[in-house]
């Protein structure tokens, strides 16, 4: 295998590395964030938020970060249903992204 090959199997293998593990770790970040949000916890919201806004923008999804950001302000506001608002869309986000992100990931399995 030539450096270049060998360079791009490990570009390849180091994406499929962060991309599995938003796929491992993301859903239950959300589904906390939903009972942080039934409780209501503004506290735990916040933290939430912002945790899952750095998985959303590492991976690209630049909507769903901003969406994690302004649930963070409405959090620290202690604006239910702002937080609740926001957090409607976020899911959206989240969906739709989350299955395009598993589409990518097998484009990417068939090339390597």
């Amino acid at each position: 295998m030539n450096y270049l090959e060998e360079a791009l199997l490990n570009a390849k293998e180091a994406l499929l590395e962060v991309i599995n593990s938003f796929i491992e770790n993301i859903p239950n970040e959300m589904l906390q964030l939903t009972l942080f949000i039934q409780e209501p916890d503004f506290e735990l919201i916040k933290q939430k938020a912002h945790k899952i806004k750095a998985s959303f923008s590492i991976v690209g999804m630049k909507a769903a970060a901003d969406l994690c950001y302004q649930l963070e302000i409405s959090a620290k506001n202690n604006s239910l249903a702002e937080v609740k608002s926001i957090f409607l869309k976020l899911e959206d986000q989240y969906e739709s992204g989350y299955k395009e992100l598993k589409q990518y990931k097998e484009k990417i399995m068939c090339r390597i």
